[in-house]
């Protein structure tokens, strides 16, 4: 063989080597996803599922699996239409984004700018302070949910705000990082004052039509090939649609929402069909939220999206539910990649969830890439050996610290701080001034574990940490004046508007004063379910949820008439016969 044609042949290799290389990564791919379905579907009997895997910006598979209809034996297929529920929240993200690249929206002026009606109950401040940017990282100190008139037969979407101002700001802006359906609303009714069209218009000219997604829409757009919906035995269900459009109306196929990835892809990369250009894609999928001071399970966020990031790799990712169907889109942005799952049965929601998280090792990452480094730095904060702490330090700490369904009671006996948590006692011993090993009742210190006392944002919060994990357990929050109380405790009916959507009923609300004067608000719901709340009182009006944890936050408002105590819970209202 001569000089040149060696010299061919390298070159040949080099061109060919890349495309066996994407070749083998995309079987790999599929043989994973496919697998994981197909076991899924037979462990959990999910009804329907259907998938698709775009790599190089193209899609490479795409394919049903189960029924569509089980009843007349309609296979679940790439043009199988599903409710994709909270995937709807990048939409939405996205459209404000288009909105501010026209010029038509900054959304980091504040809500007011653009819906001057915006006015909640705020203890923190001035509403002026909460910013279009606040709802796209659900950092606006918004409660989660208005079930009031939350079906699309008996509200819309704008009708949300008018319900918003009648609760309380829970968190001050940008500090803290709650999950809102509610918020994504208002942000879809601000794109609709700045665009002059409704929202569901808005994302049909302005996303839809530019990818020639044919086959999205909203339930008011009667889409063919729509799947049933079953519940957890198989049987069909009625599709109660949501008032909820811009946080999670839109209803697509599996191949729409792989053009949907295209789009978002070729934006990011400045090629076409491009629904932003790159400078603004490239926006969106930066990390924005390394200032807030504590984030629900400390995901990087970007707007409207969780971030996987590290120093090769990066990844977004939302899933979306729908009462019983679920939905999952992961992109991967500088590899042109992305994985997508729909299902049309809550026995699916595992799958849904986790299809994506299956392939992070093929792009070079892992699920620790979505958390942010955590709050507590032990090497800083702990001595080897326990120290004298004094007791004004002490009797700082002692309080009520609340958490989604419970609580912890921290308190003083014998100079030492103590805490309990459900049928959990430990003694704390300092091992600085502001963290404690716990040690149980034989004096044994629990190994690996520490309590400590930080404040974040205005609150002072108590973190659990156990060896790597971490978790707040919630904030220090003022004890109830029982005797003002002893009248309102007692179990509430409900009355008026009920949910019609998914399987959730809420039957009762049972108000408790416990030993610790901890008022609890027992949320009684369909099938035996029971939410313990701790509640922070704001005034005899008003209270919120006192849970760090719970990803969402609610008001609750308490009056009377002349036959009833009256409980509002975010919308929903329950009565106490005087």
């Amino acid at each position: 063989m001569t000089r040149s044609h060696l010299l061919l042949l390298i070159t040949v290799l080099h061109s060919f080597l890349p495309a066996l290389a994407q070749n083998d990564l995309g079987q790999r791919l599929i043989q994973k996803t496919q697998s994981l379905i197909e076991e899924k579907m037979e462990t959990e009997k999910i009804v329907g599922v259907s998938a698709a895997i775009i790599l190089n910006d193209s899609i490479l598979w795409e394919k049903g699996f189960g029924y569509a209809d089980i009843e007349k034996q309609v296979a679940m297929d790439e043009n199988t239409v599903v409710h994709i529920g909270s995937i709807t929240k990048p939409v939405t993200a996205l459209c404000a984004m288009q909105l501010q690249e026209r010029g038509l929206l900054d959304i980091n002026e504040p809500i007011t700018t653009y819906l001057p009606q915006f006015d909640p109950h705020n203890q923190f401040g001035d509403n002026s302070e909460i910013t279009v940017k606040h709802l796209i990282m659900h950092a606006a100190g918004l409660q989660g949910d208005i079930f009031k008139n939350s079906d699309l037969a008996s509200g819309k979407y704008t009708d949300v705000v008018d319900f918003i101002n009648k609760t309380q700001v829970l968190y001050p802006p940008g500090r803290l990082e709650y999950y809102s359906n509610a918020g994504y609303n208002i942000l879809g009714h601000i794109i609709r004052q700045v665009s002059g069209v409704d929202y569901a218009q808005y994302v049909h000219e302005h996303i839809f039509k530019p990818l020639g997604m044919t086959q999205s829409g909203f339930y008011m757009d009667s889409l063919a090939n729509s799947t049933k919906i079953y519940d957890r035995n198989g049987q069909q269900v009625i599709d109660y649609p949501l008032r909820d459009i811009a946080s999670g109306g839109i209803y697509c196929s599996i191949h729409d929402l792989a053009l949907l990835a295209q789009g978002i892809i070729n934006s990011y990369h400045g090629q076409s069909p491009a629904l932003v250009d790159s400078t603004t894609m490239r926006q969106i999928f930066t990390l924005q939220n390394k200032a807030v001071g504590y984030v629900i399970g400390r995901n990087k966020r970007g707007l409207g999206w969780y971030l996987f990031e590290n120093e090769d790799g990066l990844a977004a990712n939302h899933t979306g539910s729908a009462g019983y169907a679920f939905a999952h889109l992961m992109v991967f942005l500088k590899d042109k990649a992305a994985i997508m799952l729909l299902t049309n049965s809550p026995n699916g929601r595992a799958l849904a969830e986790n299809a994506g998280y299956n392939l992070l090792e093929d792009f070079g990452l892992a699920i620790a890439d979505v958390f942010l480094p955590q709050l507590i730095d032990e090497k800083k904060e702990i001595y080897d050996e326990p120290i004298t702490v004094s007791k004004e330090i002490l009797k700082a700490y002692v309080g009520n610290y609340g958490e989604a369904i419970s609580y912890s009671r921290v308190f003083l006996e014998n100079d030492t701080l103590q805490i309990t948590r459900g049928a959990e006692s430990f003694s704390l011993i300092p091992k600085s001034s502001t963290s404690f090993a716990p040690v149980d009742s034989n004096g044994n210190e629990i190994q690996g574990t520490f309590y400590h006392f930080k404040d974040i944002g205005p609150f002072p919060c108590l973190v659990l940490k156990r060896d790597q994990t971490e978790r707040v357990l919630g904030y220090k929050f003022a004890p109830v004046n029982s005797k003002k109380w002893q009248e309102k405790v007692g179990r509430y009916e409900h009355f008026g508007y009920q949910l019609k959507a998914g399987d959730m009923k809420f039957e009762s609300i049972e108000l408790k004063i416990t030993e610790d004067d901890v008022l609890l608000a027992v949320i009684y719901a369909s099938g035996n379910i029971q939410y313990p709340m701790p509640i922070d009182l704001i005034s005899e009006k008003y209270g919120k949820t006192a849970g760090l944890l719970a990803g969402y936050g609610w008001t609750l408002t308490f009056t009377e008439n002349d036959t009833y105590y009256l409980v509002d819970f975010a919308g929903l209202t329950f009565r106490k016969e005087k």
